[in-house]
């Protein structure tokens, strides 16, 4: 770089154009302490995301640009955005997955899970019913979450019809019939609550979450038998 000696002398010059030389030459000297410092640090030339997280933002990002209007993609972005804390983004990003997909299959219950995870229960809601509606009351998943909500809500009555439809549709879903057996259990319904425990076990011998509901309420552990799986 060229010293300050060999700058060309200017005998006269006015106000104006003095600031902004000074005001050029610190921005240059900002400027060069900043890539000083890349360089020093090896990041000048790394292009690379530094997390997973972020190299999947990356990849969101540049498929969005090629398809501003994709749902899953608006939809994948915003979990990601809100798994590194950029919330405000997620839910713009997913609010417009939901105008741009709003009966695409998945789109609303991945939605309310985005909701559940922001505590906005009252718009979870909503949406899951939507998923509900959309998929002709086919869609185990979307019964199961309702039903959380519902429990998180304290309205358990309600969580119990909602799980049951769940499970007229995916009966061998070991893991909601525990979830069920512990709003049962918050109910006061604890002969029903080992029910769903012990049935849990003969779809997932093992299963730690339904031995501890059993021991929770007295009952006996059955021991481990061959599951309908042949597991």
């Amino acid at each position: 770089m060229a010293d300050a000696s060999s700058l060309p002398k200017v005998k006269r010059t006015n106000r104006r154009t003095a600031l902004l030389t000074w005001a050029f030459l610190g921005t240059f000297i900002v400027v060069l302490m900043v890539v000083i410092g890349m360089l020093l640090t090896g990041n000048l030339f790394n292009t690379e995301p530094q997390t997973d997280s972020q190299r999947d933002y990356q990849l969101l990002l540049d498929g969005l640009k090629r398809n501003p209007k994709n749902a899953a993609v608006l939809m994948t972005l915003a979990e990601t955005e809100y798994d590194m804390g950029r919330k405000r983004d997620a839910r713009d990003h997913a609010g417009q997955a939901i105008k741009y997909g709003p009966t695409e299959p998945g789109i609303q219950l991945r939605y309310a899970g985005l909701m559940v995870r922001d505590k906005k229960l009252d718009v979870a809601t909503k949406a899951v019913e939507a998923e509900i509606k959309s998929t002709g009351g086919k869609s185990a998943e979307a019964f199961f979450l309702l039903a959380q909500i519902q429990a998180d809500q304290e309205n358990y009555d309600e969580a119990i019809k909602t799980m049951k439809s769940g499970l007229d549709i995916a009966p061998t879903a070991a893991d909601m019939r525990v979830t069920y057996g512990e709003i049962l259990e918050k109910a006061g319904k604890e002969k029903r609550a080992i029910a769903q425990y012990t049935e849990a076990l003969r779809f997932l011998p093992g299963d730690e979450g339904a031995i501890a509901g059993l021991k929770r309420l007295g009952a006996p552990v059955p021991s481990p038998a061959e599951s309908p799986h042949g597991q």
